[in-house]
Parts: structure tokens; sequence; C-alpha cells
């Protein structure tokens, strides 16, 4: 696996941003890169105490 084909996609997982989503994947895709989205569940996880 090489790594500089890997895209991180910081996003929120609401409704408001769901439709540009999955453009933005099919986008990565495309370009024969590899997407890779946060396993967070909930974004009021506190990260850094």
């Amino acid at each position: 696996m090489a790594f500089n084909t890997n895209v991180f996609i910081n996003c929120p997982f609401d409704n408001d941003y769901y439709p540009l989503l999955k453009p933005l994947l099919f986008t990565v895709i495309f370009c024969e890169l590899k997407p890779f989205l946060s396993e967070t569940k909930d974004g009021d996880d506190i990260r850094i105490k």
C-alpha cells in the first residue's frame, strides 16, 4: 500500500454534508486514490484531554 495515494477526508457526518460526501468520494476514487474516513461515530467525543 502506497501512502502517497491515501486521502483522509475529514468531514462531519450530518445530513447537511451527506449530499457532498458521495461526489467527493467518487472523485477521489476516480482519481485512483484511496479515501479514508474517520471511524468516530460521535463528533462530540473528546479526543485530547
